[in-house]
C-alpha cells in the first residue's frame, strides 16, 4: 500500500501533541475558544430550546411507530 504523504515519519512526530492527560487537554482547548457570535447564547435566551422541543413533541404525532414516539415523548418533556 502507498502512502499518500511520503514524507519520513520524524517530521509528523514534531506535529504532535502530548494529549496523555485529555482532562488537562481538554481545558487547555475550552479556554482557548472564544465564541464569536453568541448564537447559541441567543438561542437559548430567546426561549429556542423550548420551542425547539414543543415542535419535536408535535412532530410524534405524526411517527408511524408509535411505540418509539412514546419512548422519545416521556424523554423530551423530562427535558
Amino acid at each position: 500500500m502507498e502512502r499518500l504523504n511520503s514524507a519520513p515519519e520524524e517530521e509528523h512526530t514534531a506535529l504532535a501533541v502530548d494529549i496523555s492527560d485529555a482532562e488537562e487537554f481538554s481545558a487547555r482547548v475550552s479556554s482557548m475558544y472564544k465564541p464569536k457570535n453568541g448564537f447559541f447564547d441567543q438561542f437559548e435566551n430567546l426561549g429556542g430550546v423550548k420551542k425547539f422541543i414543543s415542535v419535536t413533541l408535535a412532530t410524534l404525532k405524526m411517527w408511524k411507530n408509535t411505540k418509539l414516539a412514546e419512548m422519545w415523548e416521556m424523554w423530551l418533556k423530562e427535558l
